[in-house]
C-alpha cells in the first residue's frame, strides 16, 4: 500500500509540475491544502481535534522540520529535472 502511494504521489507530482514548474509553489500549494483540510476536518465537523501549538514542543522539532523540508524540496526539484523512474530509484537507495 506504502509503495503504490508513494508511486501514485510521485506521478502527480510530475504532472503538476509538467504544468506548474515551480516545485516551491507546488510543495507550498500542497501543504497548503493539506492545512485546509485538517482545520475543515476541526471546525465543520468536529471530527478530529487540533492542539494549541506551543513554542516549547515545537523548538525541538525545527532542526527536523528544516531538513524534511529541504529533503522534499530536492525531491521536488529532482523531479523537475529527472524521469519519475530515476527518483524512484534514487529513493528507494537514499536509505542505504
Amino acid at each position: 500500500a506504502y509503495s503504490l502511494c508513494s508511486g501514485s504521489l510521485v506521478l502527480i507530482n510530475k504532472l503538476i509540475l509538467h504544468s506548474l514548474p515551480f516545485p516551491s509553489l507546488v510543495i507550498a500549494l500542497q501543504l497548503v491544502a493539506a492545512i485546509g483540510i485538517i482545520y475543515g476536518l476541526h471546525f465543520c465537523g468536529g471530527w478530529i481535534d487540533i492542539d494549541p501549538i506551543k513554542w516549547k514542543f515545537v523548538s525541538p522539532y525545527l532542526a527536523y522540520t528544516f531538513a524534511f523540508s529541504v529533503g522534499v524540496y530536492c525531491n521536488m526539484k529532482s523531479l523537475s529535472l529527472s524521469n519519475v523512474e530515476t527518483v524512484i530509484v534514487f529513493r528507494a537507495l537514499a536509505p542505504l
